[in-house]
């Protein structure tokens, strides 16, 4: 009878035991007392705070901004390459306060682009008319033009025509002094090859004149400009990878002209203006493919980007470019796929070494470059270039108002501030008045989030884990208590 006692007990005592997990598992471990924690070296804003009290404490840095002098008003701060870089998507990361009796009151505010009153002009067109149109001669055409008085002076004709595979001569003549035509530029040439590869010119660049009236000549191109043109299409196709077979076939056609189009040359901001900036962009990898790409990983530095100029000494070449910026899963994006090219046979020159895409900002950019089978084509740098931005917001001769960046956007408390104040200004084009920035400094009031003590016990996982562990240990020993017990009774019974 008492052998046999001894096993149920001991078998019930772990069944205790995990009729009782469950109840052990909710039993939160108590926190550890400290017997003393050491102040925070500056003063504890982690406390409740004032109504309108701003809490700089979980931000790392710190920027004063100079104060206004003479009036309150809607003042400006340009956002600055580190500004960008600190403050997060969307500005996230930012906010603005200013002293109030020796406490810092947060301050709406707004962002927005650089308003130029006068910006850069793009090329645009220039309207004219046709004085007479003939045939002369020898096969040739030749159109009198005249541009409307008080305009730009023209940069470049460009003349549109529907044909494919041609190629022609062109010559343009201004009046002189006399009245008679002086030739003003020789040995043009437009052509159209697209039949063998997408490659066409159609564009003169035209010298600086003051004339108003042009003689326009479009004739069959000379053997020399011929054998120009068949270098240029050798050149192109080569950097293209392809093969083109020349013939000497020669057809016999009326060349139509849809219209004649002469453009202004570019005007660039008057000097001092602002609204766009550039920025040379940091290359922190480079890689050579074998699927014959090349990438280009640039810090991108948060920074607004819409243009990237490439800078290389290479020519007679064409590639498609991608522009990325990373996704989820460490994927990348593409956002643009445009080509670059640059062309120059003896004294013909072509080129296009710029790419415009969406506005973006971002930390990292990677730029891809599709070679195919040819060489990689060596770029020496990037340029980037974006909007500049500026920060506005309200405030009263003599306020200290600080910008603070460097927090955690994920924690940081996200209210609305009233901006209607600042937007009637704006609505009633009232002029921002520019304040200087100061330079980064740490904030003294920086206080990072402390991290709580390791409690492993907190973890449920764990607990019941270890609750397993010394279960299985316990019914092992009692187990090998039960054998021996038995092996006992037996050699007693054998006796």
């Amino acid at each position: 009878m008492k052998s046999s006692a001894i096993p149920v007990l001991t078998l019930a005592f772990p069944l205790a035991c995990c009729t009782a997990v469950p109840a052990l598992a909710d039993i939160v471990p108590p926190r550890p007392q400290l017997a003393a924690e050491a102040p925070p070296s500056q003063p504890d804003t982690t406390g409740p705070l004032k109504d309108g009290t701003f809490d700089p404490s979980p931000f790392s840095i710190r920027r004063e901004i100079a104060a206004p002098t003479s009036h309150s008003g809607l003042f400006a701060v340009a956002v600055d390459p580190g500004l960008f870089r600190e403050s997060g998507s969307g500005f996230a990361s930012l906010r603005l306060a200013k002293e109030v009796d020796g406490s810092l009151v947060e301050l709406p505010w707004i962002t927005r682009r650089v308003h130029v009153r006068a910006a850069a002009e793009a090329s645009r067109r220039l309207p004219h008319h046709i004085e007479s149109f003939a045939d002369s001669p020898d096969g040739a055409i030749e159109i009198v033009v005249r541009l409307d008085d008080g305009g730009p002076t023209p940069a470049r004709l460009e003349i549109a025509t529907p044909l494919r595979d041609f190629e022609k001569g062109v010559s343009i003549s201004i009046p002189g002094n006399d009245g008679s035509w002086t030739e003003w530029l020789r040995d043009g040439v437009i052509f159209d090859h697209s039949r063998f590869l997408d490659y066409r010119h159609t564009t003169i660049p035209l010298p600086k004149t003051s004339s108003r009236r042009f003689r326009i000549r479009l004739a069959d191109a000379t053997d020399e400009q011929q054998s120009r043109v068949r270098e240029i299409t050798r050149a192109v196709s080569d950097a293209a990878g392809l093969t083109v077979s020349e013939t000497s076939r020669v057809e016999t056609r009326a060349f139509r002209i849809d219209e004649l189009r002469f453009y202004s040359a570019p005007v660039k901001a008057e000097k001092g203006e602002q609204g766009r900036e550039s920025h040379a962009m940091f290359l922190l990898e480079k890689k050579n493919n074998s699927d014959g790409t090349t990438h280009l990983l640039l810090d991108g530095g948060s920074l607004p980007l819409d243009r990237f100029t490439f800078v290389t000494e290479d020519r007679n070449f064409r590639r498609a470019v991608s522009v990325q910026i990373p996704a989820s899963g460490g994927s990348w994006h593409t956002i643009h796929r445009g080509t670059l090219h640059r062309y120059g046979v003896g004294d013909f020159r072509d080129e296009s070494l710029d790419l415009v895409f969406p506005e973006i900002r971002s930390d990292r950019i990677r730029v891809v470059v599709e070679n195919g089978k040819n060489p990689p084509v060596e770029i020496r740098s990037i340029t980037g270039e974006g909007p500049s931005y500026e920060i506005l917001f309200l405030a009263d001769p003599g306020e200290r108002a600080f910008v603070f960046l460097g927090g955690d956007a994920s924690t940081l408390p996200d209210h609305p501030l009233d901006v209607a104040a600042i937007q009637a200004a704006l609505g009633g084009n009232v002029k921002p008045v520019s304040l200087a920035l100061g330079a980064p400094a740490e904030n003294p009031h920086f206080h990072p989030a402390a991290t709580p003590p390791l409690r492993r016990l907190d973890s449920p996982t764990i607990l019941w884990t270890l609750i397993a562990i010394a279960v299985a240990v316990l019914l092992w020993v009692l187990f090998g208590t039960v054998r021996n017990i038995e092996s006992g009774d037996g050699g007693e019974a054998s006796k």
